[in-house]
Order: structure tokens, then sequence, then C-alpha cells
């Protein structure tokens, strides 16, 4: 017969049971969405407390190892891409846990329905965001309407090579598809004069890991050195793919194509510009898997993110003023998690995405994806390791930031 003291455990238990399977799935749900690691720590202890549930949490960029009411869990998971209205739907599942609006039982339910709802975008439109962002980002790099053409067009073959369900083509994209892009360019410039390094670096700018670099830092600027070490380290094995990509499509390209034509830059006109960033920011809105209704929002913090880290550079610096904006932008972000109720994540990661390319240069992006083979090694290095520092002035504009005007909100 049992005691009434051991009736009381055994309540509790059976209490905490959902709440402890909860956690957990929750943490996996968050890494699923492309949450940092010391976000989604932050996240699922704030949760745990609110819970009444003893919780340590420790993640990693494949791993998350948790530790509820005494009871270790260790979960295998895979990168994916960052889905911000995910993470929308799961900061608000946490804010209401927190406030008591919803029971374990009841939010279980709803992390079934995020964790089953769909991409509100088709794959047309996700075509459509890969070219769009290889054009744009020809004309960010001072290309002209061919570079513009066949830079949307290589990045679109590249986002439907990455549709494909196969394990060993996703691991190796980002070589597959520099060798394409630098084949197509050297192709095409051997009949039409263009310039073959726009084509290339933005053909192949979606696959460019300069977020997951800059998240990398931040993560080891919050003293998460495991998750921000494996973080970089994905980074630099990107790189690396595109760079060695680059450099057997030009090393075929010398033997199999004509030499290419002599380029002639053809100006675009002053409103391309314009017409370049509003066309980044919805490319990102969908491949980021954002909300239509924060379309807006998005377009704004594009604007901030290019012209504010524009001024700051011109006046301080590549380092500096890579500090500077992405300091700007983060407090915009931070701003508008307040005054929405909505993770800092849904401005921060866009308007990180347009920092990067114009923060890191020309110079040092291409030196990392793969310059000329016959190109001086040193002023390469130079250029490389020119593009990691100005990463980190991103990664602690981004933490200062924070520091001055926290978002309220773990995500």
């Amino acid at each position: 017969m049992l005691t009434p003291e051991l009736e009381e455990q055994l309540a509790a238990v059976d209490l905490r049971a959902p709440r402890a399977e909860l956690l957990t799935r929750l943490a996996g749900a968050l890494h699923e969405a492309g949450a940092p690691s010391h976000q989604l720590e932050a996240t699922v202890r704030r949760l745990g407390g609110a819970l009444g549930v003893r919780t340590s949490v420790f993640a990693q960029p494949t791993s998350l190892f948790l530790e509820v009411d005494g009871q270790v869990r260790m979960l295998r998971v895979e990168p994916r891409d960052v889905a911000l209205d995910r993470l929308v739907a799961l900061d608000a599942l946490a804010q209401d846990l927190v406030d008591g609006r919803l029971t374990a039982s009841a939010a279980a339910g709803v992390l079934d329905h995020v964790a089953d709802s769909p991409s509100a975008f088709g794959r047309g439109a996700q075509l459509a965001a890969w070219a769009g962002a290889g054009g744009a980002a020809a004309v960010f790099f001072g290309g002209g309407g061919a570079e513009l053409i066949l830079a949307a067009a290589t990045s679109a073959v590249v986002g439907a090579l990455s549709f494909r369900r196969s394990d060993s083509l996703a691991r190796t994209l980002p070589l597959v598809g520099a060798v394409f892009t630098g084949l197509v360019a050297a192709c095409v410039a051997a009949v039409l004069p263009l310039r073959v390094d726009v084509v290339v670096l933005s053909g192949l700018i979606v696959l460019l890991p300069g977020f997951t670099l800059t998240v990398g830092l931040t993560e080891l600027a919050n003293r998460h050195l495991a998750a921000g070490s494996a973080r970089l380290a994905s980074a630099g094995i990107t790189f690396l793919q595109l760079g060695v990509g680059v450099a057997v499509a030009e090393a075929l390209a010398v033997r199999l194509v004509p030499a290419a034509l002599p380029a002639v830059g053809v100006p675009l006109p002053g409103w391309a510009d314009a017409l370049a960033l509003i066309a980044a920011a919805v490319s990102f809105l969908v491949l980021f898997r954002a909300r239509g209704r924060d379309l807006l929002a998005i377009v704004g913090i594009a604007l901030l993110a290019v012209h504010g880290s524009r001024g700051a550079v011109g006046m301080l610096g590549p380092e500096a003023g890579a500090f500077a904006g992405a300091m700007l932008v983060a407090l915009a972000a931070n701003v508008h998690a307040r005054v929405r109720r909505v993770p800092a994540s849904l401005l921060l990661v866009p308007g990180i995405i347009m920092l990067v390319p114009g923060s890191l240069g020309f110079r040092g992006v291409h030196a990392l994806v793969g310059a000329s083979v016959a190109a001086p090694l040193d002023g390469s290095l130079i250029d490389g390791a020119r593009m990691f520092v100005v990463g980190a002035a991103l990664a602690a504009g981004v933490v200062v930031a924070g520091g001055l005007l926290p978002s309220r909100r773990t995500l």
C-alpha cells in the first residue's frame, strides 16, 4: 500500500513528465528553426524555470544535451537553415508558457502544429528568391546587365540543385555549385564581355557562409566556445569547398574554353541599386521563411543596413564601420522586438545578411571563395584575414547592442 508521501511524489513525477518531454521537443524545434546555441539555451532554461522543472542544456550545431529533472537526454540533430516564421511561433509559444496562458499539454499540441506547418513559399518562389539574391549581389558588386542576368540564372540553377533530397549532394553543394557557376561564367565570357569574378561571387552569394561566420563569432563572444568553434569550422569547410570548386572551374576553363573577351564595364542606372536592395530584401524574406506581414520591416532594416554601413565604413573604415553598422542594425532589431513583441532575430538575421557582403568586402570574399590561382598568395591571405576581422567586428556590434538595449526576448 502506498503511503500519502509516496503518492504525492508519484503525482509530482506524473505532472513533470509531460513538461520534461515538452522541453525536450521544444529544444529540438528551436534547433531545427536555426536558433543560435546561446539563445536556444537561454530559452530552454527560462521555460524550465517557469514550468518548475530543473533543467540544464548544452547546445551544439549538431547535438543537444539536456538534463531534465535528473534525466539526461541526448539528441542528434542536423543543422538546418534559419526559419524565421517558426522562430516567431516558438517564441510566442514560450512566452505563453511563461505567462501561464498555456498548459504543458496544450503547448504540446501547439508545438505539433508548428512542427508540421509547411513553408508558406513553394519551390517557384524559392527559385525566384535565389535568382533575386544573385542578381542583386551582381549590382552591389558593380556588375552590369550581363552580369546581373547571368548571376541570377546560375544562382537559380544552384537553388534547384539544393531541392534534390540527396545527402551527398547536400554536403557537397558548395563545391558542385562553384564548379558549375565558374564554368558557365567562363563559357559565356568567351562570347560576351563580362566580369567573371562578379558573376561567380554573385551566383554563389546564397551559399556564402557569412551569416554562419557571424553567428559563430557571436557565440564565442557570449562564451559559448564549443558551439562557436564548431560553427566557425563549418563556415571554413564551406569556404574551402567554394574555393576548391572555383579553382577546379578555372583549371577546366583554361583547357576547354577559349580565352575570355576583355570585360567592358557598362554601369547600370542609379535606380538599379534601389531596386536591387528591395529585391535582396524580398529574396531573403523567402529564403529565411519570414512572414509576409514582416516585408516592410525587413525592407526597412535592409535600407538601414546598407546605407548605414556604407556611411559608417566611409567615415570609420571597414572594421570600425562594420562594428557601427552591426550595432545600428541590432539596436533597430531590439527596438522592433520590444514594440512588436517578436524575436529580435526576425530583423537581425536579414539585417546582418545585408551587412555581410558590403562590410566584408569584395576582395575579402573573393580571396576566400577562390581568387585566381595565379594571384599572389600573401595578398589573398591578407584579404581573407581582413574578412574574419570584419566578421568579428559585426559580431561585436551585435553583442554591444544587446548590452545597451536588450530586446527582452531570448530569441
